[in-house]
């Protein structure tokens, strides 16, 4: 195996991790072992097995694993001081209502300052670069603490150096039967939603207010389909796909999702799109992976918080065979509160071995694609982030493989997916700039990461006492 070609502007590389395995998630899925990556400002510029380039810095990867930054492409850091409720839901809707709306809706912008803090500080921690997070406090008349609550969400994503696209939730219509159900779980039915004009006014200004083209991006996402009508859904990816964002929503989730907002009928005025990552789509027949195949729609699994509700499985073999590109995400935390994607990639493996009844579908490599390369082209990042490649943004996760959880191993690439924890990462970068060195963050010193964790702490109890959350519902034993 030959390097790439050595850059050629400047006689040395920034920096250069070298000596370790290269797991490149490149069109060929090479794995160079041993291997080199050389980065410059923020682009990869060479990766190799052959001699390496003069470099201003190295890191020593003997021992360790280099991989693709991991990209989540679906979860919700507003749900993380939600992740020590008490409370145990029944059933989707009594943890949509009685959880999840009843703990955002009470959220101040303090608290979605360090619930952004924390899911990112513990994404990066898992060796993830990018992640897509479905935001939302909920609607309502308040757009004051609406718009607070996301500035400083994307104030700590700054912060922390994170590659984010903020998919802003939104919706100007709830389904049949939610108000009296919100009622009961004591949530304000028009806290959910937001009328019309209003809600497209804001998209259009956030739109504006925060480009494409940098880390933190912001982009529309229509809660459910049914919660949001046809004008809205409209006038919200027009907007997207003129700003060159994805739209995104949960997506054929259930049957009674699938019933009130039909497939056949989102295509028809426009809605269904290469622009569109969907997640779940579970319930989905072979008709309708055709459709989403014909119009190139994405699709995010999120297996560890499906189950947690007893969910339907997603059938990601038969997407993938349909040519539908499908990606991971971690979803709710006060549903699946491990953050850990390549975890979700061994359940997805799991359940759909489990599904098809065979135990020969998604080997490694192509989970650690559902993880990598597909997750970059779920938010349309392809071509930019997703793989070790020369000319690519420099997001790069490295993996102690010298634990005794990974003797004796398999080839690199199966190493990782059977064996790689959290703990296990050691270093991370993205867009060029180390946002984890030797498992620490560089964005916080350790006092600041000892704050954020008792100001979290302290948040949470007063978030969950004050909505009732600190406290098993009503006649519940556990």
């Amino acid at each position: 195996m030959t390097a790439s070609p050595p850059p050629t502007d400047r006689a040395l590389v920034d920096l250069l991790l070298d000596g370790g395995a290269v797991v490149t998630m490149d069109r060929a899925r090479r794995v160079l072992e041993p291997g080199w990556v050389a980065v410059t400002d923020r682009t990869i510029t060479a990766v190799g097995d052959g001699p390496p380039p003069a470099a201003h810095r190295r890191i020593d990867t003997a021992g360790h694993i280099v991989i693709p930054g991991l990209i989540s492409v679906h979860q919700h850091a507003m749900d993380f001081l939600l992740r020590a409720a008490r409370r145990r839901p029944t059933d989707f809707l009594d943890w949509l209502l009685g959880v999840y709306y009843r703990g955002v809706t009470a959220m101040t912008a303090t608290d979605a300052s360090l619930a952004a803090t924390m899911a990112v500080l513990e994404a990066q921690r898992a060796g993830i670069t990018t992640l897509c997070d479905n935001w939302g406090v909920g609607g309502g008349t308040d757009s004051g603490r609406d718009r607070a609550c996301l500035d400083a969400t994307i104030a700590a994503y700054r912060r922390a150096g994170g590659r984010v696209l903020v998919a802003r939730m939104l919706g100007d219509t709830l389904p049949p039967g939610w108000a009296a159900a919100a009622r009961a779980h004591g949530v304000d039915p028009a806290a959910l939603v937001t009328p019309t004009g209003p809600a497209i006014d804001a998209v259009a200004a956030l739109l504006a207010d925060h480009p494409a083209g940098g880390l933190v991006t912001v982009g529309p996402a229509p809660e459910l389909p049914e919660m949001a009508s046809p004008r809205l859904r409209t006038a919200v990816t027009a907007l997207a796909r003129a700003a060159g964002v994805p739209v995104c929503t949960h997506l054929a989730a259930s049957p009674a999702s699938a019933a009130a907002a039909p497939l056949a009928e989102l295509d028809d005025e426009g809605f269904l799109g290469g622009h569109l990552l969907g997640a779940h789509a579970s319930a989905v027949g072979p008709a309708d992976l055709a459709r989403l195949a014909a119009r190139d729609v994405r699709i995010a699994h999120c297996p560890g918080a499906t189950g947690a509700l007893a969910g339907a499985v997603t059938p990601v073999v038969a997407m993938r065979a349909a040519g539908i590109t499908v990606g991971l995400g971690t979803d709710n935390p006060s549903l699946n509160p491990r953050v850990d994607l390549l975890e979700e990639g061994r359940w997805a493996a799991r359940l759909a071995r489990l599904r098809d009844g065979d135990p020969t579908v998604l080997p490694e490599s192509e989970i650690l694609a559902l993880a990598t390369v597909d997750g970059a082209r779920c938010l349309g990042l392809d071509g930019l982030v997703g793989a070790l490649v020369p000319g690519l943004r420099a997001d790069l996760t490295v993996l102690d493989a010298r634990g005794p959880h990974w003797w004796p191993r398999a080839d690199p690439t199966s190493a990782v997916v059977r064996s790689a924890r959290p703990g296990d990462v050691r270093h991370v970068l993205v867009d060029g700039r180390a946002v984890l060195t030797d498992g620490s963050p560089t964005w916080l010193s350790p006092t600041g990461l000892a704050t954020v964790g008792t100001d979290t702490q302290r948040a949470a109890d007063d978030l969950l006492a004050r909505t009732g959350l600190d406290r098993p519902a009503e006649g519940s034993h556990r």
